[in-house]
């Protein structure tokens, strides 16, 4: 408990250099069902959950997130699997010009997203999930972080599906500068499908969190090929055991 409430005073304080009011969430965290942090007239609601709490802490310490390299002023970001907007929100500090777009699967999460992240107007958040068809999607997991869609029927859990195609059309871009990818797994579906070699083609950078243990078998190699073969330069992120990072030739 007390690494745990150590973990949680550091990821408030970098965040908002706040000595006393990082201390104060850290204590009392564990004590409320949801708890809200404030700084710079910024209120963000983090869920007392083992999957919140994960998130803000990767967000604001480990920053596994961003991108590798400065990004253009103004740039598009893309970020598939925004959670409750903790990331969007790192991405608008660092990069307060760029015009920032979510796509979140699962709807608690979205709402908790969407209210983390109002009255930013740079900031576009999309309840859909990423996938290789247009569909009604069943989606499943065991914590609101672990979201994946899956064959699973009796939880009662959907999602509206949209390819990658799809979804530059509907949000009428051109050019993705970084796109970050965290989406349980489905990250080879699409990356793999015939269709990506059209979106891939608009992206300069890639982060993208690889899932490939929670299957039968690893795909990292197949990933790092399927890049390689559409002009990006791949490697294994610098700090996350499980990602890579891809920058277009």
């Amino acid at each position: 408990m007390m690494f745990n409430m150590i973990k949680r005073f550091v990821a408030a304080y970098n965040w908002s250099h706040h000595f006393r009011r990082s201390l104060v969430f850290a204590i009392t965290f564990h004590f409320k069902k949801k708890s809200v942090f404030v700084c710079n007239k910024r209120k963000i609601i983090i869920r007392n959950n083992y999957s919140d709490e994960k998130v803000f802490y990767n967000v604001f310490v480990n920053k596994y997130h961003l991108p590798p390299i400065k990004l253009v002023e103004g740039a598009t970001i893309v970020d598939l699997g925004s959670n409750i907007g903790l990331t969007l929100l790192d991405f608008h500090l660092h990069f307060p010009m760029a015009k920032i777009y979510g796509v979140e699967m699962d709807l608690e999460n979205y709402e908790i997203g969407k209210t983390n992240t109002y009255g930013i107007e740079n900031i576009d958040l999309r309840n859909l999930a990423i996938y290789t068809s247009d569909a009604i999607l069943n989606y499943s997991g065991k914590d609101a972080r672990s979201f994946k869609i899956s064959d699973e029927q009796r939880g009662g859990l959907k999602a509206k599906g949209i390819t990658m195609n799809g979804l530059i059309d509907l949000l009428k871009i051109d050019k993705i500068d970084y796109l970050k990818i965290d989406i349980e797994g489905t990250e080879r579906a699409i990356i793999m499908d015939e269709s990506a070699q059209g979106w891939l083609g608009k992206v300069d950078v890639i982060n993208v969190e690889l899932h490939d243990h929670l299957g039968s078998f690893s795909f990292k190699e197949e990933i790092i090929r399927k890049l390689n073969n559409v002009g990006f330069r791949v490697w294994e992120h610098p700090s996350h055991f499980n990602a890579l990072v891809a920058i277009k030739i």
